[in-house]
């Protein structure tokens, strides 16, 4: 499954890679693999965020490794720093993958979107302060104790 996903979404892994129109394109994968526009813009966003990403880029070429669930939760958790996110950053987090990713004992397993989410929230809280995420105070901040009835 990985292969066939890798062979519709790999080319928007490629900076040269440009379209007419996305709606069209959207459509036209919508109609090949028989999945939502949801799914498919996620695939796609998630194939793209590997442009800033050479490591990863390089072993998802090589390995076909990560499925469409993970490489989504990647993008998911670098989008949150927003836009203008400078490439020192980017080296940092994609430096991080290649070693999570790189496997150092047969039958590794991989890791679960969640935690790849997890992981990089982390990380990214290392390297930027101002997007940190506290997984303990936003459990604090949704116990359903605090909750009240107006």
């Amino acid at each position: 499954k990985r292969d066939i996903e890798y062979e519709i979404f790999s080319t928007w892994a490629e900076t040269a890679h440009v379209v007419d129109d996305f709606e069209v394109e959207i459509t036209h994968i919508q109609h090949a693999i028989g999945e939502s526009k949801a799914a498919v813009e996620k695939a796609i966003f998630a194939y793209r965020r590997l442009i800033d990403l050479p490591g990863l880029r390089q072993i998802q070429h090589t390995t076909r490794l990560l499925d469409i669930k993970r490489l989504a939760s990647i993008d998911t958790a670098i989008a949150e720093l927003g836009p203008g996110v400078d490439t020192e950053v980017y080296a940092h987090i994609d430096a991080y993958l290649v070693e999570v990713f790189t496997a150092t004992k047969p039958n590794q397993p991989l890791l679960t979107p969640k935690a790849i989410v997890h992981r990089l929230r982390r990380l990214i809280a290392q390297l930027d302060n101002t997007v940190g995420y506290d997984a303990a105070k936003r459990k604090r901040r949704t116990r359903p104790q605090d909750a009240f009835v107006i």
